[in-house]
């Protein structure tokens, strides 16, 4: 049965492979774009597979041997979708004395997809595994060599770093269909398998890096190394705006990345306790009727 698992697994990691990265944009300059595209089937590809993945992170869990080697073969995929992003050019951060060298990418300018089913599937099964107690196992299945936490957080972080530019305003000219996307990627429909983990493999990341050096990765990514180094000076208020609509991004997300323990684990707590928390998030916002609290709870 376990065998036949496996084999199940590994086929639906080659749906997964396809959706990866899928349906990338790049930031419109100067023009707005003519025709918005079509958003809406991946987005409904991805509601679609919500349950499903859930499952098979919860029947991976069921055993710690098939959850080391699920994971051995995610984060196989995970890295040959990475290929294109290990052979580019590098580039060198330093600030406050000290030095990241990292590759060279920007959000703003480079292609972007909010489509990561294989690594937020990876960062579910992470957490799977701290719950049973058996990361402590990991490094028989994957070497730590291996492992490239980096290259893990990538492109997790590229999404939060969009999420941010969309919100300062910097993709105005991709039109209305970027909007519906980020939307949908933080709305409580889809957010359980899209934004929280990519949260939650940030937290990986931020366990497993240097913090110094996660740290400088975050602000290179989120295109503020400059602003910090204060080697950009301008009167330009819609930029003064921009950098600093970023900073309250990136600064949320810091947060979130060390203080949202309420995951299990993530944190030492259980479903009850996560849903109960969620209620009580809802009901500071306003007094709401139960089938009200129902609709804005994740279904899992």
């Amino acid at each position: 049965l376990r065998i036949q698992f496996l084999e199940g697994f590994r086929s639906f990691l080659k749906i997964l492979t396809c959706m990866q990265g899928m349906e990338e944009i790049r930031r419109q300059v100067g023009q707005h774009i003519e025709v918005d595209p079509d958003w809406e089937a991946a987005i409904a590809i991805q509601m679609q597979l919500k349950n499903i993945l859930l499952m098979f992170q919860e029947w991976c869990a069921c055993d710690e041997e098939l959850l080391l080697v699920a994971y051995k073969d995610c984060h196989k995929a995970v890295m040959r979708c990475s290929t294109s992003f290990m052979s580019s050019s590098k580039t060198v951060v330093q600030l406050c004395g000290h030095t990241l060298e990292t590759k060279s990418y920007r959000v703003s300018e480079d292609l972007v997809s909010i489509h990561l089913p294989l690594s937020r599937t990876l960062a579910g099964l992470h957490v799977r595994l701290s719950r049973l107690g058996a990361v402590s196992r990991l490094h028989e299945f994957v070497p730590f060599e291996d492992f490239q936490v980096e290259i893990l957080v990538e492109y997790p972080l590229r999404c939060l770093v969009l999420v941010a530019q969309v919100v300062a305003e910097m993709w105005r000219r991709n039109g209305l269909s970027l909007i519906s996307q980020v939307f949908y990627y933080q709305d409580v429909k889809c957010r359980e398998e899209m934004y929280d983990k990519d949260i939650i493999m940030l937290q990986i990341g931020a366990s497993l890096m240097d913090p110094n050096k996660f740290l400088l990765l975050i602000l290179q990514r989120y295109e503020l190394a400059d602003a910090f180094n204060k080697t950009i000076s301008t009167k330009d208020q819609d930029l003064i705006k921009q950098y600093n609509t970023l900073i309250e991004e990136m600064l949320q997300v810091l947060i979130y990345i060390v203080g949202e323990r309420y995951v299990p684990g993530v944190g030492n707590v259980t479903k009850e306790e996560v849903t109960m928390r969620e209620i009580i998030h809802l009901l500071c916002i306003e007094p709401m009727p139960h089938s009200a609290i129902a609709k804005n709870l994740p279904e899992n």
